[in-house]
């Protein structure tokens, strides 16, 4: 074929391809797309699935969505799936699968995307669940189920979701929780609860939330704590990770109650809290864990910086390697910070486990003699 006519077919399929992006787009025009155009294929522009009877269309199709390149599916312009399409969903080989366009589920449809095999399996438009459509969702053996758009939750829904084998659902939806729902969450095994819908605790849910016999607790949502509710934290958490990045500020009291903490304690996120005072700082010096998270501390004075700095967290075994102190030794995380002059680097400086900061600031760090 002569050049010129080459590059004059290159380019009629060029503007073919974009004109099909500019469409509604159909599991039709997906199928028929090369798996070089897949790549800048938005899949989000996906707003329908057209039903496949044809055997040998829904091979082909199956054949080119397990070919897709990347690891994640997005589709969340969807707002219905046919038992069939589901089918063909399930069959891609990808990891997660983001659905967050779909209202209703019924049975059919949920067992077939719960049989997927993969990480994530995203469902947020779904603002409520019956038992049965959760008991099939709860089978889900991925990584992550995301339910964030559920609001409310009774006990046997609850209970139905606490029996899948991953690492958690997320209910950020979910907002207040009475006690009985806590209760039945708690049943959970291993994995994280992600409740960060919650915007306040009181002492009792507190309590049956930190009773829970699992990895990481998520209560994000929550802005603010009181000296007791932390305590009932600190005393009842056993588990590895606490979140609770929607405080905002610190009183030295409930620092002081959650540096009581004594379960895994391997990680304290406060990267909702934005200023320490000294006393605050010390409190929080206290605690006995590996990784403390302050990245909305955006300054610090002197006397701040110094009572950091005193921090001793859980040190390195002698046993583990050389190497693996990056990831066992006490780490101090303040990427927020914006600025440090010297006299309050110096003191920083002195901390003796491993700080995370920004490159900006590591450079001021290293530059301080």
């Amino acid at each position: 074929m002569p050049k010129k006519s080459f590059l004059i077919l290159c380019l009629f399929f060029s503007l073919l391809t974009l004109s099909l992006l500019a469409q509604e787009k159909t599991l039709e025009d997906f199928k028929h797309l090369s798996n070089e155009n897949l790549k800048n294929f938005s899949l989000a522009q996906l707003t329908k699935l057209d039903p496949i009877q044809d055997k040998e269309t829904l091979t082909g199709f199956s054949d080119s969505i397990q070919e897709y390149p990347e690891d994640y599916l997005f589709l969340s312009s969807l707002t219905a799936l046919s038992l069939s399409d589901a089918q063909v969903l399930a069959s891609w080989k990808g990891a997660n699968l983001y659905l967050n366009g779909l209202t209703c589920l019924d049975k059919k449809v949920a067992q077939v995307l719960a049989s997927k095999k993969g990480s994530d399996l995203s469902l947020d438009g779904l603002t409520f669940l019956d038992k049965e459509v959760a008991q099939i969702l709860g089978s889900w053996k991925g990584r992550f189920l995301y339910l964030n758009g559920v609001t409310s939750l009774d006990k046997e829904v609850a209970l139905a979701l606490t029996s899948g084998k991953g690492d958690g659902v997320f209910s950020n939806g979910v907002t207040p929780l009475d006690i009985e729902v806590a209760l039945t969450l708690a049943l959970r095994k291993g994995g994280g609860l992600i409740l960060n819908g919650l915007t306040s605790l009181d002492i009792e849910v507190a309590q049956v939330l930190a009773s829970w016999n699992g990895h990481v607790l998520y209560l994000n949502g929550v802005t603010s704590l009181d000296k007791e509710v932390a305590q009932v934290l600190a005393s009842f958490w056993r588990g590895d990770v606490l979140y609770l990045n929607g405080v905002t500020s610190l009183d030295k009291e409930v620092a002081l109650a959650l540096a009581s903490w004594k379960g895994s304690a391997h990680q304290l996120s406060l990267n909702g809290v934005t200023s320490l005072d000294k006393e605050v700082a010390l409190a929080l010096a206290s605690w006995k864990g590996k990784r403390l998270y302050l990245n909305g501390v955006t300054s610090l004075d002197k006397e701040v910086a110094l009572a950091l700095a005193s921090w001793k967290g859980i040190k390195a075994s002698p046993s583990w390697k050389e190497n693996d102190h990056l990831f066992f030794n006490y780490q101090l995380f303040l990427n927020g910070l914006i600025f440090l002059d010297k006299e309050v680097a110096q003191e920083l400086k002195k901390f003796e486990g491993m700080l995370r900061t920004s490159d900006e600031i590591q450079a001021i760090l290293t530059e301080t003699d």
